[in-house]
């Protein structure tokens, strides 16, 4: 029979996991939202090292002009970017009845054209009841806006103090466990690092590239709202694989406000853009270090997609590239160890 105290023991050990899952479960969001404050806080890290090795400036300058040029950046966004977003998606929500004529004349369907009517329809009502909500969705902007405040803040906080906690982290290592493991952990580290770097690097890249496109062939077709086209084909270049079909089907539905030859036409860009940025400028930007199985990506992204949405795609890539490294330096060197000192034993 087993004794009362071990019965106890066991209890609390199972009450202990089920407490620390769902402690784990609750943080989810904060720890995406540090995930992703680490890589732009690496990738800022790596433009100070730049500006330190490269061009020879003091530290207290490189942090000093990337600090500005974040803080300026996130300025003119707010300042700037916002405003006409607003002007742009108000002036897409009157060319309503467009769309829905648009979009009607270039459906065969007598069903489908019919569901198309009755849902663009019912979107003026839709519209005509936000003042009512006017409450909510103010305290809904607020708060997005104070967490892209704060991912900033985390973001610059990574990479001005991310050395000191990395060498403290080391510090402790080195009190407990043998030299060979704090090397492994020092090359890990720095390959893991590389990887951040450049995938944060490359959908900046990318990211700029794809704006400039869609602005531009907005502007060159004349489909309205070029800047909102503009900033939705940056957010969803952000996701691989579906960020491109969510801003190929968003722009050729605008499109199609102006004609169905517009819509072809802007449709075969989008396109043109996409093999241009697959097949040359990501393996360019990426090199090696993102080297990835297409079907891997894909896994990876509908996997995180199901775990944490949207921001469970953004970190898809780096956390299966950072994978790689870890299964080079502590699963494939630890087998190499182990299989000759197994030869000689037998």
């Amino acid at each position: 029979m087993e004794h009362p105290l071990t019965s106890y023991r066991s209890l609390s050990r199972v009450a202990l996991a089920v407490a620390t899952c769902a402690v784990i479960y609750k943080l989810t969001p904060l720890f995406l939202f540090l995930a992703i404050s680490v890589l732009i806080g690496v990738l800022l890290h790596q433009i100070v090292d730049i500006l330190k090795t490269r061009f020879r400036f003091p530290v207290w300058a490189a942090n000093g002009v990337v600090v500005l040029a974040a803080l300026g950046t996130v300025s003119a966004i707010f300042f700037f970017l916002i405003p006409s977003l607003v002007n742009q998606v108000v002036a897409l929500a009157r060319h309503l009845p467009e769309l829905r004529r648009g979009l009607e004349a270039s459906i065969a369907s007598d069903e489908l054209r019919k569901l198309v009517h009755d849902n663009i329809e019912k979107l003026p009502d839709e519209l005509g009841s936000l003042p009512a909500e006017a409450a909510q969705i103010g305290s809904t902007v607020l708060h997005g806006l104070y967490q892209f405040l704060l991912l900033v803040i985390f973001s610059l906080y990574f990479m001005l103090d991310g050395d000191r906690a990395y060498q403290a982290i080391l510090g402790q290592v080195e009190k407990y466990r043998a030299v060979d493991t704090r090397e492994r952990i020092v090359r890990s580290a720095l390959e893991v690092r590389a990887v951040i770097f450049v995938y944060a690097f490359g959908q900046l890249i990318t990211c700029a590239f794809v704006a400039v496109f869609a602005y531009a062939a907005a502007r060159l077709l004349h489909v309205p709202g070029a800047l909102t086209l503009a900033a939705l084909a940056t957010l969803c270049d952000l996701i691989p694989a579906v960020g491109f079909i969510i801003s190929l089907t968003a722009g050729v539905t605008v499109a199609l406000t102006v004609s169905s030859g517009t819509a072809l036409a802007l449709a075969a860009l989008y396109l043109l853009y996409s093999l241009i940025e697959n097949y040359l400028l990501i393996p360019r930007i990426y090199g090696t270090t993102m080297k990835l199985s297409r079907l891997v990506v894909l896994l990876g992204i509908l996997i995180g997609g199901e775990l944490a949405g949207i921001l469970g795609m953004l970190l898809a890539l780096p956390i299966l590239g950072s994978l790689r490294v870890i299964e080079k330096h502590w699963i494939d060197a630890r087998r190499t160890v182990i299989e000759p000192s197994t030869k000689r034993d037998s």
